[in-house]
């Protein structure tokens, strides 16, 4: 129901468009919630959602506002209207895609009339996301008094889309990509409906086409039912394949009618000196070799029986003359002109869709992805977090999505070089110039041929021994500085290129390590409050336990000094 009639400044709700020009997906949209599929977390007997809508059914006293928050094709506009025709509400569909600050405005002073009138007020508002700050502001006081309940649809995050102070008003509720055997489940019920879905079709579909448009739709119902209509209309169009074959075919013999019917099945002979006692041989690319034969009134061919061509009163006429003067050449020739001019034997449709059909109409798979959404942030997750788990297998996995959904490739390696240093480290030094050379490749390749060197690169990362020692030592100073007084570096540290420096015992007690023994002097170089920290802690993977080791014996070697002074 729409509050706008009559006020053109309004949103007006759009006119209703006939059903049979609506795409399938809204025909079939769920109109209940026995109708409505999935969500069962949210929805089964008992779950809080559905506890709240019947209640609201009763006493109007249970759904408040809420965002709903999912993926496309999961059911957050099909749920939103099934709240309202249950809790016989005023629904309002807005687009955050649409509209500004002037019709939200517009919208809630009509929602603030019809509560006066004790008529309650659904909005919903699609792609809530696409409102700025100061958009979903102006709902604010409207959703504190109550005069309107907002049901926003987000495919987006709402913890960074949706401003705290309307988030904190809200109930969210996740909503789940819908699983294979409940869009299969929906596809059948669509073609077995006739009133709103393909039942006037009379079509079939093996069960495995219907898994196979499920499986390529990716939880989304919407695209489920796009392909399926797709699918339907290749399913009603001739097999080509059954017409080339038709065409394709031959008769292995030339038959032709002629009036012997003392010798019906017996081959014509040529009346010649050479050729007296010689069956007549029929000259054509499928049928040089086959004798032909008289026909008697009673023997009609079996291809004429099957109705495999349909021979024209005219040529029929013409080949009879010429068998009459055993003008064979032009016998032949009518019947290839008859041939030629008769209508090809109809293919009938298939009126199944097969896998091969739903192949065809699939194309490519459904990628839920946004460069700048959240599945981005989720998949570049992934793909770091198999590397750091030692899962070559997994991190290609998620590798491939993201090239796959058209992420930027240098993107990606600037991702895969983070990784070489904060989980490789000095385990195995070389795999950064590995990651930088990929990178290169990626630049100078671009993609998809430099896609590989990036494949290459992550699998040595996630086979590589790891250490994390640097990453962890850094973040342990960047909390020290955080944390602790800016001391003074000391003076012994300090460079002295005036006499005043000098004079002020700037550099005074440095020892210069090059002349001391292991190269190592008995010079502390923090400052004095921190006097015996250590940050870097070397583990014994790879490389890094060289280092370790390295370690070790420079420690000792600086205690020795310290206690011979």
């Amino acid at each position: 129901m729409s509050l706008f009639d009559g006020q053109p400044d309004a949103p007006a709700a759009s006119k209703r468009v006939p059903l049979a020009s609506q795409p399938l997906a809204e025909r079939m949209r769920p109109r209940t919630l026995a109708e409505y599929s999935g969500q069962h977390h949210l929805l089964g007997p008992g779950k809080p959602l559905r506890v709240q809508i019947e209640r609201d059914a009763l006493d109007q006293s249970g759904v408040g506002s809420m965002i709903l928050w999912g993926p496309p094709g999961s059911g957050k506009t099909t749920l939103a209207k099934i709240i309202a025709e249950t809790t016989q509400a005023n629904f309002i569909e807005f687009s955050a895609v649409m509209s500004g600050i002037k019709e939200i405005k517009q919208v809630m002073a009509t929602a603030a009339q019809a509560a006066e009138m004790h008529s309650r007020t659904i909005l919903f508002v699609d792609e809530i996301h696409r409102f700025n700050k100061a958009q979903q502001d102006a709902f604010l006081p409207y959703v504190e008094r109550g005069t309107i309940r907002l049901i926003g649809a987000t495919t987006e995050n709402p913890s960074f889309e949706v401003i705290s102070a309307l988030l904190s008003r809200c109930r969210v509720y996740v909503l789940q990509p819908l699983s294979e055997d409940h869009i299969a489940h929906l596809l059948r019920r669509a073609l077995e409906d006739p009133a709103r879905g393909l039942g006037s079709l009379n079509l079939a579909a093996d069960d495995e086409a219907l898994a196979l448009i499920a499986n390529y739709s990716s939880g989304d119902c919407r695209a489920a039912y796009n392909t399926l209509e797709v699918a339907a209309q290749l399913a009603q169009e001739p097999n080509t394949l059954e017409v080339a074959a038709q065409l394709a075919q031959e008769p292995n013999t030339l038959e032709v009618a002629a009036q012997l019917p003392q010798e019906p099945n017996q081959p014509i002979r040529a009346v010649g000196a050479a050729e007296s006692n010689q069956p007549i041989r029929a000259v054509g690319a499928a049928e040089s070799n086959q004798p032909i034969r008289a026909v008697g009134a009673a023997d009609i061919s079996p291809a004429l029986q099957r109705g495999e061509s349909v021979e024209s009163e005219e040529l029929k006429s013409r080949r009879d003359d010429a068998l009459k003067g055993h003008d064979f050449s032009r016998a032949e020739s009518a019947q290839k002109d008859d041939r030629a001019l008769a209508p090809a034997k109809t293919s009938q449709p298939h009126n199944r869709i097969t896998k091969e059909i739903a192949t065809e109409a699939v194309q490519q798979r459904v990628l839920i992805y946004d460069k700048n959404g959240e599945e981005h942030y989720n998949l570049i997750s992934a793909l770091h977090k198999s590397v750091r788990n030692s899962d070559p297998d997994a991190a290609l996995y998620w590798l491939a999505r993201m090239f796959a959904a058209g992420e930027d490739p240098l993107y990606l390696a600037r991702r895969v070089v983070r990784m070489a240093v904060e989980d490789i480290g000095l385990a195995a030094p070389e795999a950064l110039n590995l990651c930088l050379s990929a990178k290169e490749a990626i630049d100078f390749l671009g993609s998809p041929e430099g896609d590989l060197a990036l494949a290459e690169a992550v699998v040595y990362l996630c086979l590589a021994p790891k250490s994390n020692a640097v990453y962890t030592a850094y973040a342990a100073v960047q909390s020290e500085i955080e944390h602790t007084r800016q001391e003074p570096v000391p003076l012994h540290l300090r460079n002295a290129p005036t006499r005043l420096m000098k004079e002020l015992d700037y550099g005074r007690g440095y020892l210069y390590a090059h002349d001391e023994e292991g190269k190592v002097a008995d010079m502390d170089c923090l400052p004095d409050s921190l006097r015996g920290r250590s940050y870097y802690k070397p583990t014994q993977e790879g490389r890094e336990k060289l280092l370790a080791q390295r370690m070790e014996d420079i420690r000792t070697l600086r205690l020795r000094k310290h206690g011979g002074a």
